[in-house]
């Protein structure tokens, strides 16, 4: 057991104004290399089978569908859980098709679509860092299992938005622009995770994944703010939420259509 009394999360850190970019940079290097390393294109099919094999966690992958990938945009489930705010927002999710349908292509992906070994649930709150150093602890991973990369750079995407707009429509006298910090990790954190995909993938399956990235944020913003498991930064931030609820119509709306980095960053950063 490794002591990590001197560490906080990412998530914490955060909300307490704390930024260190190599600490991102690292972050998004770890699962680079985690996905590279693992993905079915560059093992072998033996090596890939015992992968599966091995990191079979049907209760938890069970568990996450229900929470993140069906309870939150089925009309007013009885889980959910939101402001009046984000409720006066509901009817555009639940009464849009393209966006339902859109969202259960990315539960078929989540559920079936096998590429690498992937966290599961790389949140801010996974990532502990170390005030003013570039060291990074990944805890928490009883969610991983092998499934689309996709998934990981999402959720640490989603996180990344609820610290942006958390911080810019909320500012704290001490730190005004500290949300500018968020956008230079979202930013930072696609180019070095995108980067790397052009070692294994072709052109067509990077826009492919691109695509599912943007899904997934869509899909982890509703299930952090209308269903039942929350996310801390955005607690009593009503304009916040409403804000990420706007995002993630958006994201999973046009998601097919998103095949680059600047069409992701357009479409989490419109006003």
């Amino acid at each position: 057991m490794e002591d990590l009394h001197d560490y906080k999360t990412m998530r914490k850190a955060l909300m307490e104004g704390e930024f260190h970019m190599e600490a991102v940079k690292k972050v998004a290097e770890t699962m680079a290399i985690l996905h590279r390393k693992t993905h079915r294109k560059c093992v072998s099919e033996t090596q890939f089978a015992e992968l599966v094999n091995r990191f079979k966690n049907d209760e938890m992958l069970s568990m996450m569908d229900c929470a993140f990938f069906t309870f939150p945009l089925l009309p007013y489930h009885k889980t959910n859980r939101y402001s009046d705010e984000v409720k006066a927002q509901l009817p555009r999710i639940y009464g849009d098709q393209i966006l339902q349908e859109n969202a259960s292509k990315i539960r078929a992906r989540h559920i079936a679509m096998k590429q690498c070994l992937v966290h599961g649930d790389f949140s801010t709150e996974a990532v502990m860092v170390k005030k003013d150093s570039a060291k990074v602890k990944i805890i928490d991973a009883e969610f991983a299992y092998i499934g689309p990369a996709a998934h990981d750079v999402g959720t640490l995407l989603a996180n990344y938005i609820f610290s942006y707009y958390s911080h810019k429509l909320y500012p704290t006298e001490e730190s005004p622009g500290f949300y500018k910090n968020l956008e230079d990790a979202m930013k930072t954190t696609l180019s070095i995770y995108l980067k790397d995909l052009n070692d294994y993938l072709t052109p067509d399956e990077i826009k492919s994944t691109v695509s599912d990235i943007a899904g997934f944020v869509g899909c982890y913003i509703f299930a952090r703010i209308i269903g039942r498991i929350k996310t801390f930064d955005m607690t009593g931030r009503p304009l916040s939420e409403v804000k990420c609820v706007d995002i993630g119509i958006r994201l999973l709306q046009r998601c097919t259509e998103i095949t680059n980095q600047q069409q992701l960053l357009d479409c989490i950063f419109k006003s």
